[in-house]
């Protein structure tokens, strides 16, 4: 999981984020940015860029999207049936 996370304290040596409730700290982020995106995998980490949380975003709504458009095709009969209900 990719998540965009502040940076608390940025000094010459370290960098410190906050991921949750939880303060990592890193090596130094070069640079004068405000947050940076970090991935939690088996229990370690990492700083990526911009473009590896997009690409995991973008996934991610594939992915909710593909459950529910499941179309189910029905039978003449089944088609009768609930024509029947509606004319009633």
């Amino acid at each position: 999981m990719i998540k965009e996370c502040p940076i608390l304290i940025n000094s010459t040596i370290s960098t410190v984020v906050k991921y949750d409730d939880i303060e990592i700290q890193f090596p130094k982020v070069n640079g004068n940015v405000k947050s940076v995106f970090v991935k939690y995998s088996n229990n370690k980490f990492t700083i990526v860029n911009r473009q590896e949380y997009e690409t995991e975003m973008a996934e991610q709504m594939v992915n909710k999207t593909d459950h529910k458009t499941e179309v189910k095709k029905t039978t003449k009969r089944e088609h009768k049936i609930v024509k029947k209900e509606i004319d009633t």
